[in-house]
């Protein structure tokens, strides 16, 4: 599979009116959202996957933008640049732009629960500074909903945070919908010598809000 960048300014329903750039080869398990700007101007999360681009790093999050001849090979300005995450943290993620075109990403902390990433000064530059904090632990679930494991399986546990669609309110907000799934595995309890099915018997759709940090 590969990444390409593709535009059209006028008359898009004629394919020759399209054209565009390969960015990067990708894998199944990569990931990637695309917002633009209020000049227009592409901005790109990428997550990774297991098998990327020699250029990057595995199961890593990307933040990568571009402000002109984006899609002109070997003449744009496209630059990439890590979040310095955890490994393997965005495997699923959600890119949103404020009104002054700063990112907000909402992502998965590799089944820790729902975070959100933030920049808020020259994010489009080397000397980005990019935070997180996390929104929705997964272990607030646990209490929450306790579920008893089914045919008594040693583990019985919530992830939420997958799936993330993110919008900013007015001011700038995040608002995030995701998937918490609960599921068990692990030992069988009455028969130790067996292995429990891993397997996911309860799917939520849910939300939160909260205040920009």
């Amino acid at each position: 599979m590969r990444l390409l960048y593709l535009a059209c300014d006028a008359d898009c329903l004629v394919a020759s009116n399209w054209d565009g750039i390969f960015m990067a080869d990708m894998h199944g398990s990569a990931r990637f959202s695309l917002r633009v700007d209020d000049q227009g101007r592409p901005r790109m999360i990428f997550y990774s996957g297991d098998y990327p681009d020699s250029s990057l790093e595995a199961n890593r999050l990307y933040y990568l933008w571009c402000n002109t001849n984006c899609r002109l090979a070997g003449q744009n300005d496209w630059q990439v640049r890590g979040l310095e995450l955890p490994k393997y943290h965005g495997q699923n993620a959600d890119l949103a732009l404020d009104t002054q075109g700063r990112p907000r990403i909402a992502y998965d902390a590799f089944g820790g629960g729902l975070s959100l990433a933030w920049c808020d000064a020259g994010c489009e530059s080397g000397a980005a500074v990019w935070q997180a904090q996390m929104l929705e632990k997964s272990m607030a679930l646990e209490s929450d909903y306790p579920i008893a494991p089914i045919r008594r399986c040693s583990i019985s546990t919530w992830v939420t945070g997958q799936q993330p669609m993110l919008a900013l309110d007015p001011a700038g907000n995040p608002r995030a919908g995701y998937v918490a799934e609960h599921g068990y595995g692990g030992k069988d309890l009455d028969e130790p010598w067996k292995t429990c099915p891993t397997y996911a018997d309860i799917i939520l759709a849910r939300f939160t809000q909260a205040a920009q940090p």
